[in-house]
């Protein structure tokens, strides 16, 4: 696939914009000298399959330093998406230390971004008013580099086959930056703030939804990237794009047909991505919090003070580690009654859950061969087989604990696969204020029905001061807890 100028022009800016995408050091070069320099560097990014054309990339000389602008208006390639916009603009002058300055940086806005789909034409609009976007970047990653940038008031608009959603988001702060972490690789750290995230959709099959949150609050780290991956991986995806929004087309007007194959070249494609991902960094970890959140559907209204998600991937033994973290707290719902029921709904929820154990290397490999043969190859049953084996494959509640009415949950535990018929596991459950519980049910005609569960719960639990404990061991044939045999009541295979 060869895709046309503008294609160079949205990307060049995108990758001009993030931390791993900056041209080679250059020693004072007069205008033209610097615009060749980030010509050949976007040529070396996009390899053949890109038409640049000309002037990609637009440097003039201005007193004591470099006007640059970035077109990205234009079809881009096959894909079927189309860009409409003013040009990334930003001032560019060289420091002592060798590092360049980028200054007065402003992204284009309004942006239009036109996709072709299936069943029509869907148009995603970015608004961005009173931005800042400055940095510092050194050419060579050997010594560090930032990129900052504010906006006072941002709006997306989407308009498609389905609906219409509006979002917006104000006082967006953005702090970047990056360190060199040896062999040519980087540690990237992202932290993002904004007073308001708000959003209002209408779809035809869900009706009217809205999500808001008055502050947000984003980090990342990204251990030891490797930006000079990342041009393989550019070219991958540019090469597989027409083949996906092929599937997708087919999916969304094929119904029940077979599943069109990859050529060789596309599945040679999607292996290369594996590969280069599997490269592309040893690890991350994110986190973001809302607070003061409200959301509203139709068939949901729910508000809570904060919300946290977050989650983190590494292998630092070259075993696979990742973790997933959600915490509400102040839950509420207006589409529940007032009453028992309402009250007993968790208002403070924590889960923390980890995932890890079998091989990164294995894992990397297994799934390239999955891809590589669309799926089809033999023996791969076989080697899932032998890499939860070499694991095993571990899946774990780190923490888990709620509010449930008078009572307070905990709960911790961890399944253990080495196979599919080599299954174990252990938990440990405990619960205080189960008699609160008890005796609220007893009053209330709907918690009535709950009843016979929760004597039977405590009548097998162990007391453990003011808390009630079960301890919870299985080991493939038997489930124990504390020590009584309930086997009979699992589900029979």
């Amino acid at each position: 696939m060869r895709a046309s100028r503008p294609i160079a022009g949205i990307a060049g800016a995108l990758l001009l914009a993030a931390p791993f995408a900056v041209p080679a050091r250059a020693d004072q070069p007069d205008a033209p000298a610097l615009e060749q320099r980030l010509h050949d560097w976007l040529a070396g990014v996009f390899g053949p399959h890109v038409t640049l054309g000309e002037r990609p990339v637009q440097v003039t000389a201005q007193d004591d330093h470099f006007a640059l602008a970035i077109p990205v208006a234009g079809a881009l390639g096959d894909t079927g998406v189309t860009l409409d916009g003013p040009p990334f603009t930003a001032t560019l002058h060289q420091l002592d230390d060798g590092r360049w300055a980028l200054d007065d940086g402003h992204m284009p806005s309004p942006l239009r971004i036109i996709t072709t789909l299936p069943k029509g034409t869907g148009t995603w609009t970015l608004t961005l008013e009173d931005q800042k976007q400055r940095a510092v970047i050194d050419p060579t990653l050997a010594a560090s580099s930032t990129w900052d940038g504010s906006v006072g008031h941002s709006l997306t608009v989407w308009q498609g086959p389905g609906g219409e959603r509006h979002s917006e988001a104000t006082q967006v702060r953005t702090h970047i930056a990056w360190q060199p972490a040896g062999d040519g690789r980087i540690n990237l750290t992202e932290s993002a703030t904004s007073e308001l995230v708000a959003s209002n959709a209408q779809m035809d099959k869900l009706g009217v939804t809205s999500f808001s949150a008055g502050h947000t609050e984003f980090t990342a780290h990204i251990d030891r990237l490797a930006p000079d991956r990342l041009p393989e991986l550019l070219q991958a995806v540019i090469d597989l794009a027409p083949a996906a929004a092929a599937a997708a087309k087919q999916t969304s007007t094929a119904g029940h047909a077979p599943k069109q194959k990859m050529t060789p070249a596309e599945l040679a494609d999607a292996a290369r991505i594996v590969d280069v991902v599997g490269d592309l960094m040893a690890g991350f970890r994110e986190r973001t919090r809302f607070e003061n959140v409200h959301a509203h559907g139709r068939f949901y209204d729910v508000s809570m003070h904060a919300m946290e998600l977050g989650s983190s991937m590494a292998a630092p033994d070259g075993r696979l580690r990742m973790k997933l973290h959600l915490a509400i707290d102040g839950f509420d719902s207006g589409a529940l009654p007032e009453g028992k029921l309402r009250d007993y709904v968790p208002h403070h929820f924590v889960l923390t859950q980890s995932i890890g154990g079998v091989s990164a290397a294995g894992t990397l490999a297994l799934l390239r061969h999955a891809v590589a043969s669309d799926g089809d190859a033999p023996g791969l049953e076989a080697e899932g087989q032998a890499l939860l084996r070499g694991g095993p494959l571990a899946v774990r509640i780190d923490e888990l604990a709620a509010d449930v009415g008078p009572a307070a949950l905990a709960v911790s535990g961890e399944v253990s696969v080495a196979g599919s018929d080599s299954v174990t596991g252990r938990a440990r459950i405990r619960i205080t204020g189960l008699d609160a519980l008890v005796a609220d049910a007893q009053q209330d005609a709907m918690l009535k029905q709950g009843m016979p569960f929760l004597i039977f719960l405590k009548g097998i639990g162990q007391a453990d001061g003011d808390a009630i404990v079960w301890n919870l061991l299985y080991d493939g044939k038997k489930l124990l807890v504390n020590g009584t045999d309930l086997s009979q009541m699992m589900p029979q295979k």
